[in-house]
């Protein structure tokens, strides 16, 4: 059963909701159709969201489609129809999800692991519309069976990625950027700290286009286990690095996978330990979100006076998400914010949380965010699974930015574009990390904590 997500960290459910009732490729029932058109225009209907106070025609809108829909002949037709009824709502957070694009995750293939979470030590992401390594963690299982960034997953113990991407591409612009944010959340839980697969059998392609066959065993992952509220459990982790410079300096990188209650002590230790260095970069990228409190918390830690991040309304009632100087430490001592040089790093997969926080600090001018567009899912949300096994998405609250702007399926755009490609993979390089360089080093600005 859904919930409301009002910890806007909604993408990690996809990890343990359960496996879909999905139909024959190439088969349709009427009878199904129907009925899953039916559910989906009910549940939105019954949304807090409330579409009808909006001023749509909400049966209308059912009769226009329905009948689309009792005339399908295969699932894409049918989900035309559901897509074409939602779009009449005009708001980017009401899609249907292809279940291909969230039950990789779920595979029957997949042996259960009976305690502990596990780690392949790849990171996988599209690229060029395609499935991707985009990093391989030295001294990982990964890393020891050869595997490098840029190789594309042409298949995860048997199962072939084409027919999620196919699924993908059929679908409108707004809603392929949710699925497709969706399907790289589920290939991310089934290889990054997957707790369900003793053994991936991977079939990939490398650099020189030839097939390779890798088995790999995931080992006990690193992290703290957290319990978020309304999400599965999950492991958190943070890592902070000081990256050398070319004159002699040095460039803070702090990150963190979830916005999680542990995040409150990790981050200030975190942050002293590379504050002295020239510039700071936040890395967010995969980051879907968590706890909203916790990005306020964070916030406080680099704003010299309070910033609001974000506007949350429900129900008629609003709340402003502020960001409020933190003066004194958890242990009582005087505290300073960090008022040095500041960057945010983003992808397609920082999501929710993630974008409050990026989206408030760039906006104050605080934050220079470098990568490419964001999820643009920040808004409270159910998702449902349909009879026919796809799920659908939709908003039951509001969100915006500080100047009034929604960022519900909009995104966050980076300051400085830089996507990775097969090129860039192929060559060794994050395209994001490189792009953060250049911007500290072309940057005359001054670069020290005011005092």
């Amino acid at each position: 059963m859904s919930r409301p997500l009002f910890t806007l960290g909604f993408a990690l459910l996809i990890a343990c909701s359960p496996a879909a009732r999905a139909l024959q490729p190439g088969k349709l029932d009427a009878r199904l159709a129907v009925e899953t058109f039916d559910a989906a225009w009910r549940l939105v209907d019954e949304s807090p969201y409330a579409v009808r106070a909006r001023g749509i025609d909400w049966d209308a809108v059912a009769r226009r489609h329905r009948p689309a829909a009792a005339r399908a002949r295969n699932k894409g037709e049918l989900r035309q129809s559901i897509q074409a009824m939602l779009d009449e709502i005009g708001e980017s957070h009401f899609n249907l999800i292809p279940a291909d694009a969230v039950d990789i995750a779920h595979s029957g293939k997949l042996e259960p692991v009976l305690s502990g979470f596990r780690d392949s030590g790849l990171v996988a992401g599209m690229v060029e519309g395609e499935l991707a390594v985009l990093q391989v963690a030295p001294g990982s299982p990964a890393a020891a069976q050869g595997i490098q960034p840029g190789w594309r997953i042409e298949r995860i113990n048997g199962r072939a990625m084409a027919h999620a991407l196919a699924a993908i591409a059929e679908l409108e612009p707004k809603a392929r950027r949710t699925a497709q944010m969706y399907f790289e959340s589920a290939i991310a839980s089934q290889l990054e700290t997957s707790a369900q697969a003793r053994k991936l059998k991977l079939e990939l392609r490398d650099a020189q286009n030839r097939t390779q066959i890798r088995e790999v065993v995931p080992a006990p992952a690193a992290g703290e286990r957290v319990n978020i509220p309304l999400l599965p459990p999950a492991l958190f982790h943070l890592h902070q690095q000081r990256l050398a410079l070319a004159d002699g300096s040095c460039l803070g990188l702090i990150r963190f996978n979830l916005w999680a209650p542990a995040l409150n002590q990790a981050f200030p230790k975190a942050l002293a330990e590379v504050r002295d260095c020239k510039a700071i970069a936040i890395d967010l990228r995969g980051n879907p979100g968590g706890v909203i409190g916790t990005a306020m918390g964070v916030g406080g830690y680099l704003v010299n006076e309070p910033t609001p991040l974000g506007y949350f309304s429900a129900g008629g009632a609003s709340a402003r998400l502020p960001a409020l100087p933190r003066r004194v430490s958890d242990d009582g001592k005087p505290l300073t914010p960090y008022s040095g040089k500041l960057a945010i790093l983003l992808d397609g997969r920082s999501a929710s949380t993630s974008e409050v926080f990026a989206s408030g600090l760039q906006q104050a001018g605080r934050a220079t965010i470098i990568g490419t567009p964001s999820a643009g899912m920040a808004l409270p949300s159910l998702m449902n699974t349909l009879p026919n096994g796809d799920r659908l998405l939709y908003a039951v609250a509001d969100l915006t930015a500080p100047n009034g702007q929604r960022l519900e399926g909009i995104g966050i755009t980076p300051d400085i574009f830089a996507p990775n490609t097969f090129e860039t993979l192929h060559a060794g390089q994050d395209a994001t990390l490189r792009a953060l360089q250049q911007w500290l080093q072309a940057d005359t600005a001054p670069t020290q904590e005011t005092p």
